[in-house]
């Protein structure tokens, strides 16, 4: 009984409540092949502030969409290029717009278009708004192919883009990942090697934050990753509020959005890129993006997007992508709200986001899509291949799609513990840190793998380890058939495995209830509630966060977040 007061005394001690954000983030590794190498051409050091420079692919094969942040609207906009860095022969001139939102200061987002590039080339760009010139390899040919995915990633504390980034500091640009202990771990180890990024969605917390500060810091961060690589987004639920919605429309206007509805509205005007839902092509893959937010607080925003509209352009873009499987045998699917998640909020998806799936499931499933990846819920989860909750447990010739929730980017919000036990379409779960890495070998063959970059809850000799590794294997890519989707309902024992920065140590309940220690922590968190309350165990929860805030030395890590005035 001792024991059980104890617990109690810290449960009145430390209050826990589910409705608030709690501050947390994450890191990464490396490999692959390549040989050149991204590398700025002005002196060391910031010689000015960061225009936040980013791309993205461009409509055809010969383009490339360059955007980036610009204070001085008296300079022109444009792009200078070329093969030869100390030669940049070409120019492009820009589009500019100017944003408002941001209390007491005005900006301006620019964009241009790179034109007339030759695939599997190195060129050399600079924007007009800054002195540094920056390096990409246009579109590189020849499998495999390295597409690194994530979503739900911040400013403060993005481990997953060096080790040396903190929560301390929003600050994780190239200076800050120059003193890096592991500079072959993290997101910038990848930069060289890496075709595509792909964000789904959730960046900054929040974009409009601190009159757009964190946004400001958030695009300068990942300039040393963005600059380099073609980085790709998809919209979140933190891109709905009015103050983040124009940052998210205003600063990823260089998508090639393809959608029917061409431009998207905001309380910053009328014009910009429609990047809601967009389709492209890269690496052997065909990406189509949608936003899940129009079945939530997006709906109305503006009224020419609409749940109808994008089904019906959803559902003929993946029809035409089927005419294609030739060149782009693989398709992935992302929005950023989970189809399948165990999280305590629901067994199959939280009960909010139901309605989208009932309305895309069945359309993803005839459309032969091979992945679906999610975010949102701030932990990695992969499915077997699952069709109406039933699965298949084997990735080789697949007959339905997998569904991933990869959205351990690294934010404010920490992880929870899994506080149920898996359900029998879950093949690997993880609430650490870090990101999927998705390497496209050939046509038939896909390798998937999820990197762990938790330096808080594990060693740093642990940061850029793959700890979910699997081949997706199709012969026979095209609609799935009804007659033969999953059936399964019972995972084979030893299948599903999960990987728990909460154990039972880590929680501190171990020992404490009649349960073997070597039980899955959920056995034990279950037991550990009926033995001494829930209040209880969320104190012992909290005082394990609390764990991770000393680990990192920084004040006030889980303390609730307070807005800007």
């Amino acid at each position: 009984m001792a024991v059980a007061l104890s617990f109690l005394a810290l449960a009145g001690a430390v209050a826990w409540d589910h409705h608030h954000h709690h501050h947390y983030y994450p890191p990464t590794p490396s490999h692959h092949h390549h040989d050149w190498t991204p590398s700025p051409h002005s002196p060391p050091g910031p010689s000015r502030e960061s225009a936040q420079v980013h791309i993205a692919l461009g409509k055809t094969k010969s383009e490339l969409n360059v955007a980036w942040r610009a204070t001085d609207e008296s300079k022109e906009s444009s792009v200078e290029y070329g093969t030869d860095c100390s030669n940049l022969d070409k120019k492009v001139s820009g589009d500019s717009r100017k944003f408002t939102q941001d209390y007491g200061r005005t900006w301006y987002t620019r964009t241009a278009t790179l034109t007339g590039l030759e695939v599997d080339t190195k060129y050399c760009y600079r924007v007009s708004d800054s002195e540094e010139t920056f390096e990409t390899l246009h579109r590189r040919q020849g499998a495999p192919y390295k597409h690194l995915l994530y979503a739900d990633m911040g400013a403060k504390g993005a481990h997953a883009i060096c080790d040396a980034c903190t929560v301390d500091s929003e600050s994780c640009d190239k200076d800050v990942c120059a003193k890096a202990q592991n500079p072959n771990a993290g997101l910038i180890s990848e930069v060289a090697t890496a075709d595509l990024i792909f964000h789904g969605g959730d960046f900054a917390y929040d974009m409009g934050d601190y009159k757009g500060d964190i946004g400001d810091a958030f695009m300068a961060n990942i300039e040393q990753l963005a600059a380099h690589v073609p980085y790709m987004v998809s919209h979140g639920n933190h891109e709905v509020k009015r103050t983040n919605l124009p940052h998210y429309i205003e600063r990823f206007r260089n998508m090639p959005s393809n959608a029917d509805v061409p431009t998207f509205h905001t309380v910053n005007g009328d014009g910009a890129t429609n990047s809601m839902y967009y389709s492209f092509d890269h690496g052997m893959v065909h990406y189509v993006i949608f936003t899940s937010e129009l079945w939530h607080h997006l709906a109305g925003m503006d009224r020419n997007v609409t749940i109808d509209k994008m089904v019906a352009w959803l559902k003929a873009d993946l029809a035409e992508a089927n005419k294609h499987r030739d060149e782009y045998p693989w398709i992935l699917v992302s929005g950023h709200r989970a189809f399948y998640t165990s999280m305590e909020k629901g067994a199959s998806c939280y009960p909010t986001d139901k309605p989208m799936r009932e309305a895309l499931e069945d359309i993803l499933f005839d459309a032969g899509v091979d992945i679906v990846m999610n975010g949102h819920v701030h932990n990695y989860e992969r499915a077997w291949p699952v069709y109406k909750e039933k699965a298949t447990y084997s990735t080789t010739d697949m007959n339905a799609p997998m569904y991933v929730v990869s959205g351990a980017g690294g934010c404010h919000e920490t992880a929870s513990a899994f506080e149920a036990p898996e359900p029998h379409w879950s093949a690997f779960r993880s609430n650490t840190y870090g990101y999927s890495r998705m390497t496209v070998h050939n046509a038939t063959h896909l390798h998937w793998e999820q990197v762990s970059t938790d330096p808080l809850a594990f060693p740093m000799s642990e940061y850029g380890k793959v700890i979910d590794d699997v081949w997706l294997v199709q012969h026979n890519h095209g609609p799935f058939k009804r007659t033969s989707a999953p059936q399964g309902t019972a995972c084979p024992a030893g299948l599903a495995k999960t990987h728990d920065r909460f154990t039972p140590e880590y929680l501190g309940i171990a020992g404490q209830v009649d349960v073997p220690r070597d039980a899955p922590t959920w056995q034990h968190v279950a037991a550990f509630k009926e033995q001494y309350g829930e209040a209880a165990y969320e104190a012992v929860k909290a005082a394990a966060l609390g764990k991770l805030n000393n680990a990192t030395g920084a004040a006030g890590l889980y303390q609730w977040y307070t807005p800007p005035q």
